[in-house]
């Protein structure tokens, strides 16, 4: 769910290739929202929340903004049986 991946051998929280991150709103949102949750856990005074929104904070912004890299665009699949230039009069001979 939302690029949530574990790979063998090395764990990740946030896939940033997934499809859900490639707009940057999109990573600014995620990181101000963990941001925002910091800060409200900050006026709140010490806690152990504080503490891991801190560290979540720093890793979105890392993974999302520092990181980032975005993935390839996929190619679009060749068209083997579309249209055409070259069509078939039905005589067997070829326009």
């Amino acid at each position: 769910m939302f690029g949530m991946a574990v790979k063998r051998g090395n764990m990740q929280i946030i896939d940033p290739q997934h499809k859900f991150y490639r707009p940057l709103w999109v990573r600014v949102l995620v990181v101000l929202v963990c941001a925002s949750w910091f800060a409200f856990e900050l006026y709140l005074g010490p806690s152990f929340w504080l503490v891991i929104m801190g560290a979540l904070t720093v890793y979105t912004a890392w993974v999302l903004l520092i990181r980032f890299t975005p993935a390839p665009d996929p190619q679009p699949a060749s068209d083997a049986g579309g249209a055409s230039d070259d069509v078939d009069r039905g005589d067997g001979s070829r326009a």
